[in-house]
């Protein structure tokens, strides 16, 4: 059980490590860096990343995001469509993946791609529902979503944002 104590660090060391995120208004065609070109000597490369940890998660994520926008030729910005998200790869991440990115562990996730993994699960948890029938089988229904949540990483269901959203 998390401490009150503990859930209030988790909370102020988020809001730190997201203060400043500033989205871009700006089109698509103008050249947004990615975190990746701008990060600090802290961030995380995936040599101090270990195997199967959420930095490691967070690694591939960037590198994934990075290499789908050098396929699509642009970055993400809050103009960009969820058909170029899906180009860019989400629908590929794993749960993992999505949660360092929603997270923003590291601190090398933009407001935008945070924004495109929030929509992500949204879209994973709206696919359970659309393929049942909630109607008549609500329990069926609520029952698959909460299996979702379930099969959350560790690092993920030690979250708040997890115990809320499972619980809802």
């Amino acid at each position: 059980m998390t401490s009150v104590s503990s859930l209030l660090a988790n909370t102020y060391s988020y809001a730190s490590a997201n203060a400043g995120h500033k989205q871009s208004a700006s089109s698509k065609s103008e050249s947004v860096p990615t975190p990746a070109e701008s990060a600090t000597p802290e961030t995380v490369t995936p040599a101090k990343a270990a195997s199967g940890s959420l930095a490691s998660a967070a690694v591939a994520a960037r590198e994934k995001i990075d290499a789908g926008y050098a396929k699509l030729g642009t970055t993400g910005t809050t103009r960009t469509t969820a058909d170029e998200w899906d180009e860019i790869g989400f629908p590929d991440f794993d749960r993992q993946m999505l949660y360092a990115v929603t997270s923003n562990e590291g601190g090398i996730f933009t407001d935008v791609e945070v924004n495109a993994a929030k929509n992500e699960i949204a879209n994973r948890i709206s696919d359970i529902i659309n393929s049942n029938d909630p109607v008549h089988n609500p329990t069926k229904v609520f029952r698959e979503i909460v299996n979702f949540y379930d099969a959350a990483s560790d690092d993920e269901k030690a979250s708040f944002d997890w115990a809320v959203t499972r619980a809802s």
